[in-house]
Order: C-alpha cells, then structure tokens, then sequence
C-alpha cells in the first residue's frame, strides 16, 4: 500500500485475518494515521469487513494517508475510451497473477499497451493504481505506460510523489525540458535523453553534448559522444574531430569509434591513404587480396587511434582499425571487383570481422548484402530494409536454424510480422528437441517475447511438445546409463530440454494473451 509503516504493517495483518477468518483471529485496530474512527458497535467479522473496504479504497485511489490540506483540483475528462473488457482481463492478470514467468512479465505489459495505445484505447481507471505502481518498480516499462494512462493516470500521478515520471507525459521527453534543465541531469540520465534526442532532432543533441564535453568526466564524455552514433552525419565530425585530442583513452577510442560510421570525414581519408598501399591482388586463377603489415606508426596515426598491442597483436589490430575506419570503396578499388568480390577473395578471413563493424556503423546495405549472401550475420540483416531483412532472415533460417535464433530476437527489428514470427517458431521446433543443441544454444525468450506475432503459438505449441519428449527420454536415459561420463552428456541434455520446456510453454502462453487482446481490441 505504500502509505508508511504503520499503514502498510496493518494491511498485511489484515489480509492475514481475513484469510483466518475473523473468527479465528484478531481484527487489528485501524491506525491512527488513517484518521478514521471504527464503529464502536461493530462485531468481528463486520470490522473486518469496515476495514478491507477502507484499506481497499485507499489502494484503489493511488492514496497515501496524510493530514488533509487543500482539495485537488477535478481530474479533467479522459480523451480516450476503456479498452474492451476482455482486453482489460488480459491487464488484471499480468498485475495481480502474472501468467508468465519473470523474463516476459515485462514485455507482455509493453506489448499490451502498445497494442491498446495503437487502438485509442486507455487503461480502466480501477487498474491505474496498480498499474502506475508496476511501472514504478520497472522504470523499462514507463514508456509504454504513458501511453495508456490518459488524463486520469496523470492526475492521479501528481497524488504519489514515487509516481511523478508519469504526471505530464511531456516530460518522459527530451524536447520537453530546455538545453539548460538537460545539463543538469545526473550523468546516465543525461546520456540516456541525448541518445533519445538524436533520433528527433540530431543538432540539439550535438549543441547539448558540445556544452558538456568541456566540464564532464570522462566516463560521461566517452558516453556522450557514443550517443552521437544516432542520427550520425557531416556536421558531427568537428566536435569528435576534437575528441581525437581528448587527454582520456576512453574518450579517444568512443571519439574514433563514432568516426568509423562517416566515410566521408577527415579521418576516413587519412585511413584510407594509410591503407591503400598495404592492399595487394595475388594469384592468378583464384585471386587472393592480401594486406602487408603497416609498419611503423607516427604520431597522427595514434592520434586517429592506431597502435594498440605489441608486436603482431599490435600489426592486427592496425589493420582492424584501418579497413573499419577507412570507406570500403578502397578495398573494391584495391581488389577491382565488387563487395562480394573482394568478401571471396578475403580467403583467410582477415577482413571479415573489420568489414562486418564498418558495414554496421554506416548501414551500408550494398555491402550488408554481400556478407548474407555467403553466410548469417544477424547484424548486416538489420541493416537492410525491414523487409528484406526479414526475407534474408526467413532464408537463413531454413538453412542454418541453430545458429539464426542465437542472435536474430536481438538484431532484427521488430515486432516483426506473422511470416517471419511463423518461420521463427518453425526454426524453434526443429531445434528444441535435437540434442546436438543442447550446449550451444539458448534461446532468448525475453527478446523473443518482444518480437513474435501471435501467429507463431501453433509451432511454438510443438516445439513444446517436442522438448517435452525429449526430456522425458532424456530422463531415462539417465536413469539407465552406467558410464558417469555419458550419465553427465545426458544430464547436461535433460536440463535443456526442460528449460526450453518451460521457456516454451511461458512464449506460448504470452502470445496467447497477445492474441486475445487484439482480437478484443478488433
């Protein structure tokens, strides 16, 4: 209840005697903080009663007991209606019994307030205390809830000084407060809303993070301009331009880190002269691109942040370095092919991991798709349009299921649609009972949770199943083996198997829920 000691301690002994019965326990006396007399003539079980009614308001109205003061104003009238009833059941349960475990509890509640936010719909006004209180204790669901609270949610906000981030939905938003209110966050929340501001208005958040550099530590410098990577471009490079000479590493190493997603700056140039004579075509037949050494290292070269390591080391990640900040067009002008050329010609794979963080940082889609064409890389499919990335996905999935559901809940945006959420759970149930997986993949339930259509239930629904019999066959099989070192594989096997059970069942169930408040929001 939230409403001091001495409140919260009487509603807990209360719920206790309600749950004995008042006739087998003691009512516990009303605080005094409440400011509420019982009746006198009232027996046992009709005190209990006075009580749970008065205890349940105070919860119902978001209240904590204080001297009364002045009266607040009217709450203003809510401009959207109540979702539908079978939709605000689907509510009630993920507060008060949640149906699912901890790891989807969170975005099930993100995803039915997107859903009913997306149909003009708000949460009922019984179920705002609760709700704000949830949100409370899950700063990561705020968000979403501020979409549904209406103009009621927000008045009774403005009642709990702990419910404040939800009293102008406004706030939750960096165009709300000025430059100088913005300056005087506390450091994580300063990188958090320039990071949030760079997506809507790129310049104010350079001006902002221009203003700070000057006086920030360096950890909160390096984070700042890590935040620049949002909404990238030209008039970015003289604030990390001068980053470059920043008297922190951390600070030099976030400065050239952002420079690698503009090809077009000073520094890209100064790379690409760096690499271009290291690059060599060898071979005739099958044609290798090859990269010398880089040699010695100057001063300037350090300064764009060359020159980590010893020895080899060091000569490795200079070459790292110089193919991820330089533009990749030297590489093709070097090779005199095209991407996918030059990616055939990497026969050692020498350039791979560089290319993959350069075609990442610039989102370069020619190059995302010269990688996809010989192999998975969740990362370059997130760089392609939504829905050739979902194509790519669907692709690679029947080809190399295990290895595409280890890392495409976390690249590829969504949610995504009921084809490629379908090819997911279809993956998913070919994988879940084959033990050759069981070491090495875990499945991401909680990004999954966030992604899937409710679409996908029927093969999730077998890849249950599926994972069911394994484990059960798996359990026998310990039951029978003698060799402590086979006993050990099949244990290993039986305990992932019954995780991907339960995961399974718990993805099952929340996309059920999913299913029932769109089909009550229809």
């Amino acid at each position: 209840m939230s409403g001091g000691p001495d409140v919260d301690r009487w509603w807990a002994a209360l719920t206790a005697a309600a749950l004995v019965g008042a006739g087998r326990g003691r009512v516990p006396a009303v605080p005094d903080a409440l400011g509420v007399v019982p009746r006198a003539d009232a027996d046992a079980p009709t005190a209990l009663l006075d009580a749970a009614a008065l205890g349940g308001a105070l919860q119902l109205a978001g209240a904590v007991p204080a001297p009364a003061t002045t009266t607040p104003a009217p709450c203003p009238p809510d401009a959207a209606p109540e979702a539908p009833p079978r939709a605000v059941q689907v509510l009630r349960l993920v507060l008060t019994q949640p149906p699912v475990g901890r790891e989807l509890r969170d975005a099930l509640l993100e995803r039915w307030c997107a859903a009913v936010a997306a149909h003009g719909r708000r949460v009922p006004h019984a179920l705002l205390p609760a709700l704000l209180a949830e949100a409370t204790r899950r700063p990561d669901v705020r968000a979403a809830v501020l979409g549904v609270v209406d103009a009621r949610g927000r008045w009774l906000a403005a009642r709990r000084a702990e419910w404040s981030w939800a009293v102008d939905e406004g706030a939750a938003t960096p165009a709300a407060a000025d430059d100088a209110a913005l300056l005087r966050l506390p450091v994580a929340e300063l990188v958090a809303r320039v990071t949030a501001l760079r997506a809507t208005d790129p310049g104010r958040g350079r001006r902002v993070v221009a203003a700070v550099l000057p006086t920030a530590g360096a950890e909160t410098r390096a984070g700042l301009l890590h935040a620049l990577s949002g909404g990238l471009g030209p008039a970015d490079e003289d604030v990390l331009e001068a980053a470059l000479d920043d008297r922190a590493a951390t600070v030099r190493a976030a400065a050239a880190e952002v420079l690698d997603g503009l090809p077009t700056s000073a520094r890209a140039a100064r790379m690409a002269a760096r690499l271009a004579p290291l690059l060599t075509v060898h071979g005739l037949v099958r044609k290798r691109l090859e990269v010398a050494p880089p040699g010695a290292l100057d001063a300037a070269a350090r300064r764009d942040g060359l020159g980590a390591g010893p020895g080899g080391a060091r000569d490795a990640a200079v070459l790292s370095a110089l193919v991820t900040g330089a533009p990749l067009d030297v590489l093709t002008a070097a090779a005199r092919t095209d991407p996918a050329g030059v990616l055939r010609m990497d026969a050692e794979r020498v350039l791979r991991a560089a290319v993959r963080r350069a075609v990442v940082a610039r989102r370069d889609a020619v190059w995302a798709r010269a990688l996809l064409a010989e192999e998975w890389d969740a990362a370059a499919t997130a760089v392609l349009p939504p829905a050739e990335g979902r194509e790519a996905a669907r692709r690679w999935l029947a080809a190399t299921p295990a290895d595409v559901l280890a890392s495409i809940a976390h690249a590829l945006p969504g949610p995504w649609d009921a084809a490629l959420s379908h090819a997911v759970a279809e993956a998913v149930a070919q994988v879940a009972a084959d033990p050759a997986t069981t070491r090495t993949l875990v499945l991401p339930v909680e990004a999954l949770g966030r992604q899937l259509h409710p679409a996908a239930r029927e093969p999730l629904a077998r890849a249950r199943d599926a994972a069911d019999r394994a484990a059960a066959d798996a359990e026998r099989a310990v039951e029978r083996a003698r060799d402590p070192q086979e006993s050990a594989r099949l244990a290993t096997a039986l305990a992932a198997f019954r995780t991907r059970a339960r995961a399974l069942t718990d993805l099952t169930q929340h996309l059920s829920l999913l299913a029932t408040t769109d089909e009550a929001l229809a």
